[in-house]
């Protein structure tokens, strides 16, 4: 997978391309990792508009994700999944804990 970071004002944005396997999952927090911390970012915005594939453990990372941002206090956005992982996301009661946009 793929992933390209910018940051704009309090916005942090991570873009993710390919499959967010197992293997993808550790530079993947990684990355999203250091633009939570720094200083200025208050929102951070998954771009799933070009994931392919979310394997269950890429679930788990998220919510990891997650509790570090509460605890930073920045708010997760995931943005543009495709039908099929939106599904998945509904399924587990995702847009209970992220808000989802499309």
């Amino acid at each position: 997978m793929n992933c390209t970071t910018q940051i704009e004002g309090a916005r942090g944005t991570l873009r993710l391309e390919g499959r967010f396997t197992f293997e993808a999952s550790a530079g993947f927090k990684a990355q999203a990792e250091a633009l939570l911390d720094a200083g200025s970012v208050s929102e951070l915005l998954l771009d799933f508009s070009a994931v392919t594939l979310l394997e269950p453990s890429a679930l788990g990372v998220l919510l990891l994700l997650r509790e570090e941002a509460e605890l930073n206090g920045s708010r997760i956005v995931v943005k543009g999944p495709s039908p099929a992982l939106g599904a998945i996301f509904d399924a587990v009661n995702f847009g209970q804990l992220f808000e989802i946009r499309p």
